[in-house]
């Protein structure tokens, strides 16, 4: 019974392009919650926002570490993360964060702060990456980071 279990659990696994296109299309919201979360951090810790912006970024990593795959999940999302996409640049992150900090009116993002989260997602890109990849509990790791 558990070798049919094996089975069906390998059978239902991603192969490497399906994996690396959603990690594509959930990129984005990582970056950009990541960013949000990063801003309350860092400047705004009351922000009523925080707890969502945290709990979004939770889901959609979870989201990724759920997914079984044939292969190597650390290389890949690595591979897709960095090498494919370049999230590891000011200019691509800048990209995928820009329209969704210009759509909180309510703060005030001057280029310094921005600057800021932007390096912030760059400079974790190793931690969310073992995030998705690893054992580690994501909700207990993204509490732990943040701590507001």
């Amino acid at each position: 019974m558990f070798r049919n279990f094996k089975h069906r659990l390998f059978e239902m696994a991603l192969e490497k392009s399906k994996y690396q296109d959603r990690v594509f299309f959930l990129m984005p919201q990582i970056v950009q919650n990541w960013c949000l979360c990063e801003y309350c951090k860092s400047y705004d810790s009351n922000n009523e926002n925080y707890n969502c912006w945290r709990k979004e970024l939770i889901a959609h990593i979870k989201n990724l570490k759920g997914v079984p795959v044939k292969g190597n999940k650390k290389k890949w999302t690595y591979e897709e993360i960095i090498k494919n996409c370049e999230y590891n640049t000011i200019k691509v992150v800048k990209n995928m964060c820009e329209d969704k900090l210009d759509d909180e009116e309510d703060i005030n993002f001057t280029e310094s702060i921005r600057e800021h989260l932007y390096l912030s997602f760059i400079e974790n890109i190793d931690f969310i990456i073992e995030l998705i990849s690893g054992e580690d509990k994501v909700s207990d790791k993204i509490k732990e980071y943040f701590r507001i």
